[in-house]
Order: structure tokens, then sequence, then C-alpha cells
């Protein structure tokens, strides 16, 4: 581990919440999260689940990856409904 590396995972560590979220619960609460933000919905998830899933994606790259596939594949869908295109899934 270099010191970039250790710097970063200390910032990680200090950064930590009392209430968090592991991989598996935010894979239960992207598509709902993901919907939300495509949509703009008047339907927030609730407050500290979405704090919760904010958090988990700014320090989880892997999450972040997945979070930002699902989110392409959500906004294009949803431009397609919106131009009245036919979705095909």
């Amino acid at each position: 581990m270099d010191r970039n590396q250790f710097l970063h995972w200390l910032e990680q560590i200090y950064s930590t919440r009392d209430k968090e979220i592991d991989c598996e619960k935010l894979r239960e609460f992207l598509p709902a999260y993901v919907d939300f933000e495509v949509t703009k919905s008047s339907q927030t998830p609730t407050g500290d689940r979405l704090e919760l899933v904010a958090v988990h994606l700014a320090q989880c790259p892997d999450c972040a990856e997945e979070h930002a596939a699902l989110f392409t594949v959500a906004r294009m869908l949803a431009d397609r409904a919106d131009s009245g295109a036919t979705v095909v899934v």
C-alpha cells in the first residue's frame, strides 16, 4: 500500500458514520434511488435512506460503478419513453 492509498484508507475510516449500509443493502435500495433521480419523482425515498445511499456511493467505487450503469440505462429508457419511441426491454 502506497502513501496515497493509505491516506485514502484513513479518510474512509474517519468519514464512517454511525449509520451506514453495506453493498448488499445498497443493491436493495438502488433501483428506487435511480428511479427517483431519473424521474425527479415527487415520491422521495425516505430521507435517511436517500442519504445513506448517497454516502455509500461516494465511498464505494464498485457500487458507484453499478449506480452509473443503472442510471445510464434508466435515463436512456426514460428519454425514449418521453419521445414516444417504443421501449423494448
